[in-house]
């Protein structure tokens, strides 16, 4: 081996150790995040240039979203709140440009799974040291003064472990399997209705558009029904689980089929967004200012609807330059769903788009690094399919 070479393949070690740990902290340890984000900064930003990389779409993107953030805090109604949300957009527009010029191989992207399940075990560590595992059966997994709340725990072990199904496949080792039983059983004890529709979803999705044919497409939507009814039965009628997480499904379901009788919490979100429907009609262009919604409704708290936020905040141009990226990800990666490395990123973008109705995740590190996953995934994707034709 040339001694260029093994000082290259030694410097991509060193920056996927990087990667790693700092996903890890954003699972794990958010609260600690500070310092390991201005080292990744430092690191990858120097990667950027001495590998002379380029800023793509999401680059444009981003200067146009936090424009027009930025500029909301001349109308806002929550000035301050406006300026601390500008600032975390442009916090985590940088990392994801660091995150997309890194991600330029399909092996870097397989390697970007991987630490997704690996962050997914890091924060079921925390957990362990956090919470007894005597008292993990008493109720919802979960702290909202720990920052730990049940629904980002329960999403983020959603998307490990969705990744781990994949890689599980990909590789073939059934560790990843097991990875995936683990992750599935913390994030029913979780309580999270969109972390478990997610999980079921994605999963569902994954099977599917990986079947090759239509006997292997038609056999995947049998074993999703199966695994649909048996985890049902198993949440409805195992006692702990039923307290913990079959209460809130069967909620929820009892919401839709009986005109909005559903639980407490339920009833609230939809009045909240009912809410913000009528803010929105009053300034539906531009919006009250980002981040204004706690203040303008009578409830003082974010709206729990990414849609509503968004809209209140940004009114209907700042929305729809939001998930203008969503549409193009989602279009880009659909082109090569053939290529099965990105179908992971695919279908969880398109259930994102689903939960957003009840999460908030502009503004969050994890969901904006998964979007720019995404994009670097079709760049790799596309690039990959065009050499393949070039050289046939």
């Amino acid at each position: 081996m040339k001694k260029n070479e093994f000082y290259n393949i030694k410097f991509e070690s060193f920056y996927k150790t990087i990667l790693l740990i700092f996903l890890c902290i954003l699972y794990a340890l958010y609260e600690f995040r500070v310092f390991f984000e201005i080292i990744f900064f430092f690191l990858f930003s120097i990667y950027f240039f001495t590998r002379r990389k380029r800023l793509t779409i999401y680059a444009l993107w981003n200067i146009l979203f936090i424009s027009i953030c930025g500029l909301s805090i001349l109308w806002s109604h929550n000035p301050q709140q406006s300026i601390i949300e500008t600032r975390i957009m442009i916090e985590w527009a940088i990392v994801g440009n660091l995150v997309i010029a890194y991600i330029d191989t399909k092996e870097k992207l397989i390697d970007l799974y991987r630490y997704f399940v690996i962050a997914g075990g890091a924060l079921i560590i925390r957990l362990m040291f956090t919470f007894p595992l005597t008292i993990w059966l008493e109720g919802r997994l979960g702290s909202d003064a720990l920052g730990l709340n049940p629904n980002k725990l329960g999403v983020y072990l959603a998307i490990s472990a969705i990744c781990a199904m994949y890689l599980g496949k990909y590789k073939k080792q059934k560790i990843y399997y097991l990875l995936v039983f683990i992750f599935t059983v913390t994030i029913i004890l979780t309580g999270s209705r969109k972390a478990f529709f997610m999980l079921i979803c994605s999963l569902s999705g994954l099977f599917y558009l990986n079947a090759s044919n239509l006997s292997k497409k038609l056999k995947a939507s049998f074993l999703v029904i199966i695994v649909l009814i048996l985890s049902y039965i198993l949440v409805m009628t195992v006692p702990t689980l039923y307290n913990i997480a079959g209460k809130r499904i069967e909620a929820t379901i009892h919401f839709f089929i009986s005109e909005g009788k559903g639980d407490y919490s339920t009833r609230l979100r939809l009045e909240m967004v009912g809410v913000g429907k009528e803010l929105f009609k009053l300034r539906p262009i531009l919006g009250y200012g980002i981040g204004s919604y706690s203040v303008i409704s009578r409830y003082g708290c974010y709206s729990h609807n990414n849609y509503i936020e968004l809209l209140v905040g940004l009114g209907i141009i700042g929305t729809s330059l939001y998930y203008s990226l969503y549409i193009y990800v989602i279009i880009q990666l659909y082109k090569v769903r053939n290529e099965i490395y990105g179908n992971p990123l695919l279908i969880m973008v398109l259930t994102l788009l689903i939960i957003e109705y009840g999460l908030v995740s502009y503004n969050s590190p994890v969901y904006q690094i998964l979007i720019a996953v995404s994009l670097a995934a079709s760049r790799v994707l596309i690039k990959l399919n065009k050499n393949i034709k070039e050289d046939n």
